[in-house]
């Protein structure tokens, strides 16, 4: 029987994961109907899928595409569209998104169209080809399809608009497969001008032209073009020009959105010049209504939702003018603006302060300190005086700094209630003013102390933890803020001091009490924290529970994982029992559906069809798409579950894999600034650092991994790869050094303690394994290097670890009181072992090479004196970790308690945290912490 679309997709399905009987079923079939495009299509995908020679695939479906009578069945012409794209890459990798599917895959369209028989059903066709064109990033077809949808009905405005949105991807396509091939193509720079003429016709059209220009959304996309275009001067003559009428009326009715619009547009092109006269003439304009009109609503509009006029006109200045010229312009304009508003004092609201103070501190004020102390005297009593100036007292000299902190000290003092009767009012006041001064002095001292003394920060932690107790008695914010200074100063605490080891751990604690509080319990950011600290203690459980308070839904699976689930296959990669179950599987799982889900959403949005395309955001939602796609955090979350199931020893998901251009253009979208408190450099980045034991994945950490782990891994444990995996694997490796050498530049910045520790060791294992398993040929004096290199350093692993267990043994004995609940010591213990397991599969190999005596460096006697390595090695981490357990398991609870309450920080935490709630948590810790080490002892060998 022939097969149609639905029998073919059940097909698929039932054989989706057994290729082998698949083309032994298609062989089958095709014996007796030789010529079934469906199945032909069917057995092209398989093929494709099992890493075969793409020539033949290329050969079937080019065939297809000629085929008479021609395919009309639309959703089998979009398939074999798709796979003769992801045949031509394969053959040739370099042409990752080529603007076209090449002639003979829009000949099956154009045939298909001829034998159709009504104006309906082609213009059926030319949407489906649009949409399968957009969603491969064929913009040339896409072109190509509302080009001839153009043809088969009357003039339809989502149509004219999606050609231009169409002919400038396609130009911008054009350009870009030019640079790679080396030959230009003239069509971009015609269908360049081709966009912009349609789009001024439109914009300059009679009023009665249906393709006219008349809201904001086909404003915000002729801004889009033009700015693709860097025409932004062009665009600003356009809007401006009193003589255009469409212009005039627009402008009459959006002027205050069309000037955002035209300072983005610069800023996104950095014209500075043209970005300079936006701002200048807003602001002009503003000014002048003031004297003019006696109106102080247009410059109060500036100041609010106009904030963009101000950073832009200081922008273009400072990237116009040298310094000195520069400063003189900022403060010809502030001094114009001060004199402005003194006429109305009575208007100055907290809008335009925040102008005067952001102002000001770029001009040539003699004492820029005294316009912050201004600002600071009017917000003094709410928590907007940090956030508002906190920027701004960055940019002052120190000497400046150094007055401007002198003063809130003192003005702080004076607020300070003499009696314990004062008003809550003022109490309040003074709390708000002290957690100010407070975070001011994290950020322009703590922050920045290059050699902290120990006593400064116990100092700073001690008085936050005072501030806490008073805190605590009124339902006020500043608690938040004065617990996260509280959080942080234990931290910068730990980073100088040798002799204390638990200040994280009384950070958790401190924290962990608190968020037990129903005022705090459901704080986000606050949990966050508590995860991280948690987990960098080794914590995976009592982490978990904070994370399922974060309510981290939809996209912020994209942007917060971070905090839960970096590296988190080096600290917790089996699943936890009981009531404090927690899997760390399942939350990788969990973020990458999400993700998926969220990119699938999108589609829904943007794939609608010709006549139900959203030209005015088109741009963004591909931009959205493209950062799912290729998204970081989806990226680790796939890596983090592969090295899940080695260490696991669990067959791999297939489906963890993406598209070659997703390896190639990773998109960071984590959110670090949920961490609010943030130091001198005006970034949370140090004190995220301080929250992980290690640096948060970079693109980079993902390059090193493919290139260092993932490779030697595929090939020891002899995992099938899918091509768009090996094609993407080249093309790295051709934008980069050969992997013996690769730098991996900046790498070190993103790899922590453990795989800085490990990598010597896999760069020389996967360089003998490329050569056990073919893939590279070394000459027998490189081979015998890099085996003696190799041999030295697992021995210099396993000597490490005997020191680490002698040492275990002596605490054990009471020499040291320590405990080392640690998320480092779960990752190096972690990280060993995924070495141990990968370089023992790797031995197997060895000892064949070894019996064919075809490499002279690899001989029977260094396979067992590796082997035997490896199982010491192994045996030794087992008992380092068993003895590990014997002392949480005896001494946990105890050392806790105590280390907790050492010091003037003990103290106060003793009276914040009672002696009974310290042991419950003490215990909760201890459970935690040998759930995670029980785990380390399941990892085997083979």
């Amino acid at each position: 029987m022939a097969y149609n679309w639905d029998k073919l997709v059940k097909a698929q399905r039932d054989y989706s994961s057994k290729p082998k009987f698949a083309l032994e079923h298609i062989a089958r079939h095709l014996k007796k109907r030789p010529t079934d495009p469906y199945v032909l299509a069917w057995k092209a995908k398989v093929l494709l899928q099992q890493n075969s020679d793409p020539a033949p695939v290329l050969s079937i479906l080019q065939a297809l595409c000629q085929r008479q009578p021609p395919i009309v069945d639309l959703p089998l012409l979009a398939e074999i569209y798709s796979d003769l794209l992801e045949a031509t890459r394969q053959f040739d990798p370099r042409l990752l998104s080529p603007p076209s599917v090449g002639d003979l895959g829009i000949k099956a369209w154009q045939n298909a169209a001829k034998a159709l028989p009504s104006q309906k059903l082609r213009l059926k066709l030319w949407s489906d080809l649009f949409v399968i064109a957009m969603r491969e990033d064929c913009w040339e077809d896409v072109r190509y399809a509302l080009v001839h949808a153009n043809k088969e009905g009357p003039r339809n405005r989502s149509v004219h608009y999606a050609s231009i949105f169409a002919n400038q991807l396609s130009a911008e396509k054009k350009i870009e497969a030019s640079r790679i091939s080396g030959s230009g193509d003239a069509s971009s720079s015609i269908q360049q001008q081709l966009a912009l003429k349609h789009m001024a016709d439109a914009f300059n059209s009679p009023k009665d032209d249906t393709m006219r220009v008349t809201s904001m959304r086909d404003m915000r996309f002729m801004a889009w073009l033009y700015q693709r275009q860097k025409r932004c001067a062009d665009l600003e003559n356009l809007w401006m020009d009193a003589r255009n009428p469409v212009g005039s009326q627009l402008l009459l009715k959006y002027e205050s959105d069309m000037r955002l619009i035209l300072v983005r547009a610069a800023q996104e092109c950095q014209d500075w010049k043209s970005l300079e006269k936006i701002c200048t003439d807003a602001i002009d304009s503003a000014l002048k209504s003031l004297d003019n009109e006696k109106s102080i609503a247009p410059l109060k509009q500036i100041c609010t939702t106009g904030w963009l006029v101000w950073s832009g006109f200081l922008e273009a200045t400072t990237n116009i003018y040298e310094h000195v010229e520069a400063k003189t312009r900022i403060t010809e304009l502030f001094n114009r603006f001060r004199k402005a508003v003194a006429q109305y004092p009575q208007e100055e609201d907290r809008s335009i302060k925040l102008a005067t103070l952001f102002l000001g501190v770029h001009t040539e004020a003699p004492d820029p300190a005294s316009i912050c102390i201004n600002y600071w005297q009017i917000t003094t009593d709410t928590m907007r005086s940090f956030t508002d100036i906190c920027r701004m007292v960055t940019q002052l000299s120190m000497d400046q700094q150094r007055k401007f902190h002198a003063f809130i000290v003192k003005d702080v003092t004076t607020l300070k209630p003499a009696t314990k009767d004062a008003s809550m009012e003022d109490m309040l006041r003074w709390l708000r003013a002290e957690t100010s001064v407070m975070l001011f002095e994290y950020s322009m001292i703590i922050s920045t102390l290059e050699n902290p003394d120990y006593s400064t920060i116990a100092a700073f932690v001690v008085k936050a933890l005072r501030l806490y107790q008073i805190a605590m008695s009124f339902k006020d914010d500043a608690r938040s803020d004065i617990a996260q200074l509280v959080i942080m100063g234990f931290l910068r605490l730990e980073t100088v001091t040798q002799d204390d080891e638990y200040c994280a751990l009384r950070a958790a604690l401190f924290v962990r009490h608190m968020l037990s509080k129903p005022d705090f319990r459901d704080s986000r950011v606050l949990n966050l924290i508590a995860t991280r600290l948690h987990l960098r203690l080794g914590l995976g459980t009592v982490a978990f529970q904070h994370w399922t308070h974060c309510k981290v839904k939809e996209m912020l699976h994209d942007t917060l994982s971070w905090a839960l689930l970096t590296r988190i296959s080096q600290t917790h990669p089996f699943e936890i029992a009981g009531k404090d179950e927690f899997s760390a599987d399942a939350e990788l799982s969990k973020a990458i559906n999400t993700i998926q889900r969220m990119d699938a959403k999108t589609d829904d949005h943007l794939y609608g069809g010709i006549h139900d395309f959203h030209y005015d955001v088109a741009s963004d939602m591909l931009e959205l798409k493209r950062k799912l796609r290729s998204s970081l955090t989806k990226h680790m979350c796939m890596i983090e579950r592969r090295r899940i199931a080695r260490l696991r020893s669990r067959v791999l998901d297939r489906n963890l894999e993406l598209n070659i251009k997703d390896y190639l253009d990773v998109s960071d979208n984590q959110d670090f600034e949920v961490v609010p408190i943030v130091g001198r450099s005006g970034s949370p980045k140090a004190e995220i650092n301080m929250l992980m034991s290690d640096p948060p994945v970079t693109a980079a950490w993902v390059l090193h991994y493919h290139l260092e782990v993932e490779i030697p891994s595929r090939l020891v444990y002899a995992e099938s790869s899918l091509p768009r995996y090996k094609d993407a694997i080249s093309q790295l490796v051709n934008r980069h050094s050969p992997l013996d050498s690769h730098p991996a530049t900046d790498i070190d910045d993103s790899l922590g303690r453990s795989e800085i520790k490990l990598r010597s060791l896999w760069r020389s294992t996967n360089v003998i394994a490329r050569h056990a398993f073919g893939t590279e040929c070394l000459s027998q004096p490189v081979l015998g290097e890099k085996v003696v290199e190799f041999k030295g350093r697992l021995n210099a692993l396993h000597e490490s670890f005997r020191v680490l267990h002698a040492r275990a043994v002596s605490e054990t004995e009471g020499i040291v009181p320590q405990l080392h609940l640690s998320e480092y010591n779960l990752k190096h213990l972690y990280g060993s072992l995924e070495y141990l397991r990968m370089v023992s599969k790797l031995c197997v190999k060895l000892k064949e090479a070894a019996t064919t005596k075809l490499d002279k460096a690899i001989t029977k006697a260094l396979v067992k004196e590796v082997s035997d390595e490896i199982n010491g090695l192994y045996t030794c981490i087992r008992k380092l970790v068993s003895s590990e357990l014997d002392r949480l398991e005896r001494d946990g609870v105890s050392t806790i308690v105590s280390a907790t309450y050492r010091g003037p920080t003990g103290d106060l935490l003793r009276a914040i945290i009672s002696e009974g709630d310290l042991r419950r948590y003490a215990k909760e810790y201890v459970e935690s912490g040998i759930a995670s080490l029980k785990c380390v002892l399941k990892v085997k060998l083979d």
